[in-house]
């Protein structure tokens, strides 16, 4: 009997003996089949070891685009793009330039419904409505500086004032006023004020009559008398000075200051009424405004028809509700006697009927003299009182200049004034030029030095030249009426390189403008 085999009962092949079939993995099925059953041929399957994996064909394949067409593709995207930018540019562009205009458009609307003709000219040239009226950054007086004699100044005879400033219309100025006359009964205020030429409706509404014109400068020259009494206890104040351009009286004001009564009420009670008079100028605009041009209370025909030396009338007058910014004073910041120092002021604010925006006032905290020291009103005029100065009574006549330059060798003088933007010497230097007249007599063996400094408004060439002339004008001064050796004296001008206080304040400024000497 033959050998019997077994196989597959799935694919055929040959089992070995084993449970599951080589070839497929099935269980194996059956027992051994006789020698005589046909032996079929196990198909032959490749071994797993030597099996060759052959890749699928890919559903789909497209041939590469050329180089050239993609380079072009690529190019024409990008140029699309650019095109695409550039209008998002323009259209941006044309928003914003679009959004600039309308805010311009209604700060301007915004100014003529307030009557406000300086904030229209602002608002024309892109600034801002409410531009200056930011208070300064001023710290707190300390306590006991209103009570010392380092915080009153004195209203007497030969106090001097200067007043720097800027106005949207006007421009830049510098004003000085000088006590000279103050007696029981009144105090006699002469004030000389400088404003660049070509000004306008403040021109016309001032007349020409009494004008010195001078290249790019304006002066006026005027008097002003202060009743002791309005001193006292008057609750109205005018501050127009030079306007009319003659001698003034207004029984009932103040000027320059308020009165006793009113800084006592703001002090006890934080704040008051004031009553005062409006801007010629700013009456014309409104009277222009609203065609009043008959004899009503805004029209300006009264006062220009004034005839030349007659007093014009009063604008209207206005009530404004005043109180206390700060509950504690201020240091003020100002040249005293040629020194730096502060003085104690109480800062007050208002504001004008119809209009957006505070306007501020600082008082000096100075029961006997309680004078305006600074102004920043809602329209941008903005003024500060920069030198304050006045002789001591039974003192000995003490040369400050000469002190300091034979104790460092070098003295900073402001009170040699020129006019605006000019090397032309205002009368108000003659005091100054007669001391150091008077120091070089007494030491004839000194040499000095003069040199001329400005703040940085203006180019620095002009600046530079500016110095350079002044401090010619103030050797040929004292050469020619005070008769000192010019040999003596060396001008030089070093413009705004050496400044000694801040030139982005009114303050900052004056300590630069000046006249420096240096003993050689």
């Amino acid at each position: 009997m033959g050998v019997k085999h077994s196989f597959c009962g799935r694919c055929g092949a040959l089992l070995t003996g084993g449970t599951f079939c080589a070839g497929c993995g099935a269980r194996g099925k059956g027992g051994p089949q006789p020698q005589s059953a046909p032996e079929r041929a196990a198909p032959a399957l490749p071994s797993p070891s030597k099996a060759t994996l052959t890749p699928a064909p890919e559903l789909s394949q497209t041939a590469p685009p050329k180089t050239g067409s993609s380079r072009l593709l690529r190019i024409f995207l990008y140029v699309v793009e650019f095109v695409v930018l550039l209008m998002l540019l323009a259209l941006g562009s044309c928003a914003y330039i679009a959004y600039k205009a309308k805010k311009r458009v209604d700060a301007v609307q915004q100014a003529y419904k307030e009557d406000d003709p300086a904030g229209m000219i602002r608002a024309i040239q892109g600034e801002t409505s409410n531009v200056n009226t930011k208070p300064p950054d001023w710290k707190p007086a300390p306590p006991d500086l209103p009570s010392s004699p380092a915080g009153s100044v004195p209203l007497k005879a030969s106090l001097r004032l200067v007043r720097a400033g800027s106005d949207p219309i006007r421009g830049d100025f510098e004003s000085i006023f000088e006590v000279d006359t103050a007696n029981s009964e009144f105090v006699h205020v002469r004030a000389s004020e400088q404003y660049p030429s070509g000004n306008g409706l403040e021109r016309l509404l001032s007349g020409s009559d009494s004008s010195e014109k001078a290249p790019g400068v304006r002066k006026t020259s005027c008097g002003r008398t202060i009743l002791r009494t309005d001193l006292e206890t008057s609750s109205e104040n005018d501050e127009s000075f030079c306007v009319d351009r003659h001698e003034t009286k207004h029984p009932g004001m103040t000027a320059m200051e308020v009165s006793k009564a009113i800084l006592q009420t703001l002090k006890s009670a934080g704040r008051c009424n004031l009553t005062t008079r409006p801007d010629p100028m700013q009456m014309l605009f409104k009277s222009l405004k609203h065609g009043d041009s008959g004899s009503g209370t805004t029209s300006p025909l009264p006062y220009l028809m004034t005839p030349p030396g007659s007093e014009p009338p009063l604008t209207p007058p206005i009530s404004l509700a005043m109180q206390r910014a700060d509950a504690t004073d201020l240091a003020y910041p100002v040249l005293v006697n040629e020194r730096q120092a502060e003085l104690p002021v109480v800062h007050v604010t208002y504001r004008y009927p119809g209009r957006s925006h505070d306007s501020h006032i600082y008082i000096l905290d100075d029961p006997e003299n309680p004078l305006i020291l600074a102004a920043q009103a809602d329209n941008g005029h903005l003024w500060q009182m920069v030198k304050i100065s006045w002789k001591k009574d039974n003192a000995p006549a003490a040369s400050q200049v000469e002190d300091q330059l034979a104790k460092n060798g070098r003295a900073r003088v402001y009170g040699i004034h020129f006019d605006f933007g000019s090397d032309v010497l205002r009368p108000e230097s003659r005091e100054v030029l007669t001391e150091i007249a008077g120091v070089l007599r007494d030491h004839p063996d000194w040499k000095l030095a003069v040199e001329g400094h400005t703040d940085n408004i203006g180019g620095d060439a002009s600046n530079s030249d500016l110095s350079t002339h002044r401090a010619h004008a103030v050797k040929d001064a004292l050469a020619n009426q005070f008769h000192v050796d010019p040999e003596r004296l060396s001008p030089a001008g070093f413009g705004a390189t050496r400044p000694v206080g801040p030139n982005d304040t009114l303050e900052g400024r004056a300590l630069n403008r000046r006249v420096e000497l240096v003993r050689q």
